[in-house]
C-alpha cells in the first residue's frame, strides 16, 4: 500500500510540474519532390499552449536531418545530420493560425538519393537540449 501512494505521489507532483510548461508542436510539410545536388527546405506550421494562454514560446534552436536508401541497395542506408539550425522563432500561444515558417534541411541533396524516397526528420529543442515537439515528412528524389 505504501508503495502505491509513494508512486502516485510521484506521478502527481510530475503532472504538476509538466502542466505548466509550455507545449509546442509542429507539423513539417516537404516539398512533393526535390532534385539531387539541390537544396532542400520544407514548410513548417507551429503551434503553442500554455495554461494562461498568453504570451509566445520561443524555438531558438531547431534539430534537423535526413535519411535515405543511399545508392537503391537495402544495404545502403544513408543519414545527414543532425544539423543544428538557430531560427529564433516566437510561437504565439493559443493561437488557432498556424506560425508558418520555412527552414533549410540540406544544401545539396546527395546524388545517391536520386530517384528514392528521403526522410526528413525536424525536431525544435529547448535551450537545455529537451525537445519540445518533433515532425517528419517524405520527398521524393529526382535525378
Amino acid at each position: 500500500m505504501k508503495k502505491t501512494l509513494l508512486l502516485v505521489a510521484v506521478l502527481l507532483i510530475f503532472s504538476i510540474g509538466t502542466a505548466f510548461a509550455d507545449d509546442v508542436w509542429l507539423d513539417v510539410k516537404c516539398p512533393a519532390s526535390v532534385n539531387a545536388n539541390a537544396t532542400l527546405s520544407v514548410a513548417i506550421d507551429l503551434y503553442a499552449q500554455n495554461l494562461s494562454c498568453t504570451g509566445s514560446v520561443n524555438v531558438s534552436r531547431v534539430m534537423v536531418g535526413m535519411g535515405g536508401n543511399s545508392g537503391g541497395t537495402l544495404g545502403g542506408v544513408g543519414l545527414w545530420g543532425p544539423y543544428l539550425r538557430s531560427p529564433g522563432w516566437s510561437v504565439p500561444v493559443c493561437s488557432q493560425t498556424p506560425l508558418t515558417k520555412f527552414l533549410k534541411i540540406i544544401d545539396s541533396v546527395p546524388a545517391s538519393l536520386a530517384d528514392t524516397m528521403a526522410m526528413v526528420v525536424v525536431s525544435a529543442i529547448d535551450g537545455q537540449g529537451k525537445e519540445y515537439a518533433g515532425g517528419s515528412c517524405v520527398v521524393k528524389v529526382n535525378p
